[in-house]
């Protein structure tokens, strides 16, 4: 009769069901699935005595709240991870809501967002535009450079 692996006050099922034992010294060290239903990674260990360094690895790697997901993503008003998935809003900009999120105590975050810090693709040509009367379809008169 082969001897097991591990010993008799070690048979039971700890608090920790889901980290199976080996069924033979043969196999691999770390078999592990992916089960799709739970959320859950089941690992085998095997060659690894309890309460070793290993086996506190393997667990900590096989806990089920290590497997997360993103609650925001990408908002398409401000581009930035911050729509959270729930709530449907903004966590940066407060989208779908007409205004922009600004909030007095928040100065620094104020100057960040603020005109002049992004392409300002209208707004640039604007002073040019004025200072010459906002004309349309005619063209600029040439000058000639009196001659000395």
């Amino acid at each position: 009769m082969e001897p097991k692996p591990w010993g008799k006050h070690q048979q039971r099922r700890n608090r920790h069901s889901w980290l199976k034992r080996p069924s033979s010294m043969d196999a691999p060290m770390c078999q592990g699935r992916y089960d799709e239903g739970y959320h859950l990674v089941r690992l085998t260990a095997a060659r690894v005595r309890p309460h070793t360094h290993a086996q506190l690895i393997i667990v900590l790697l096989a806990h089920p709240t290590t497997i997360s997901t993103k609650s925001h993503t990408i908002c398409r008003r401000c581009n930035k991870r911050a729509f959270h998935k729930q709530h449907k809003t903004c966590a940066a900009c407060g989208y779908p809501a007409a205004k922009i999120r600004s909030y007095e105590w928040g100065q620094k975050a104020k100057r960040r967002k603020t005109t002049g810090t992004g392409r300002m693709r209208y707004l640039k040509d604007v002073p040019r535009r004025a200072k010459n009367g906002f004309r349309t379809g005619t063209a600029t008169k040439k000058t000639v450079a009196a001659s000395a």
